[in-house]
């Protein structure tokens, strides 16, 4: 039998609090869960991270009332953008930086609400997609994206909601249904079924959206992309490769790429991904 992993000790807190304390007012203790599941961790900027970062044209703009890190390399017409995942920064897809402004393209990306050098405290698909489109407003359309993880949800639900649609996209670890990270949370904070239910209900009350409808593969069809790539490790242990199959599933423009030894966050600077990445931009001319 495999040894059962230790939690940390503020996850054990957490869930005697929620199991506890937390059943005697449920509609605060759902709202405090929320806030949790929306709270990124601080994450230090990796030395590489920083040295493409450092030849960044960097601006600060308001938008959604926060005040967001914009990043911007290169003098083309042509804009690329690039959407990091959660907990991630505006350099965590620096290694694409170099290559997408050889080939004439501006690379824009920036630090999503609550992350890296921009403002707040918490995010969600809702928040990043409308700051995506104030930076889109700003700096004009999308030619072609690339996202790695929750980014890739922030994309998708982008092009259907806001009309976000690049000639092309990469799609690097997406995820298929926000409902399973839910449950995934859920699971982590020992959650019984009636405090699952009530977490869905309170985020449909407090942002008017069901989180249970937010199928990225069903957004994947109605997104208006052209020509999407999908790149998945098959051993990613933080988002299963299954999820880039679903995506993939009934949407005529996806291209499937399955990679190993790349992990979850590591495939950003592997060049098992980058090189097949640029290379399906190349084709597009």
């Amino acid at each position: 039998m495999a040894p059962k992993t230790k939690l940390p000790f503020i996850i054990k807190v957490l869930r005697f609090y929620f199991n506890t304390l937390g059943k005697i007012t449920p509609a605060l203790s759902s709202k405090l869960l929320i806030k949790l599941f929306s709270t990124p961790q601080t994450k230090k900027v990796r030395q590489r991270e920083k040295v493409v970062l450092k030849g960044a044209l960097h601006k600060r703009v308001t938008i959604e009332g926060h005040d967001i890190q914009v990043h911007e390399w290169g003098q083309g017409e042509k804009i690329a953008y690039l959407l990091h995942g959660w907990e991630g920064n505006g350099g965590s897809m620096g290694a694409f930086v170099s290559p997408l402004s050889q080939m004439g393209y501006k690379v824009i990306t920036f630090d999503g609400p609550a992350h890296g050098k921009s403002s707040g405290k918490t995010a969600n698909i809702l928040l990043f997609s409308q700051v995506f489109k104030g930076i889109v407003d700003q700096y004009g359309p999308a030619e072609i994206i690339i996202s790695h993880s929750f980014g890739t949800s922030v994309m998708l639900y982008s092009a259907v909601k806001h009309g976000i649609q690049p000639k092309a996209a990469a799609l690097l670890s997406g995820n298929d249904k926000v409902e399973d990270i839910f449950h995934e949370f859920a699971q982590l904070m020992n959650l019984d079924q009636t405090q699952e239910n009530r977490l869905f209900d309170t985020i449909k009350s407090d942002f008017n959206i069901d989180a249970r409808e937010l199928i990225m593969s069903e957004y994947a069809k109605k997104s208006g992309i052209q020509k999407a790539l999908l790149i998945h490790d098959k051993n990613d242990r933080i988002i299963p490769y299954s999820n880039t199959e679903a995506l993939a599933k009934n949407w005529p423009a996806a291209t499937v790429l399955p990679v190993e030894n790349t992990g979850h966050y590591k495939m950003l600077w592997a060049p098992a991904v980058i090189n097949p990445t640029i290379a399906f931009f190349k084709a597009l001319d």
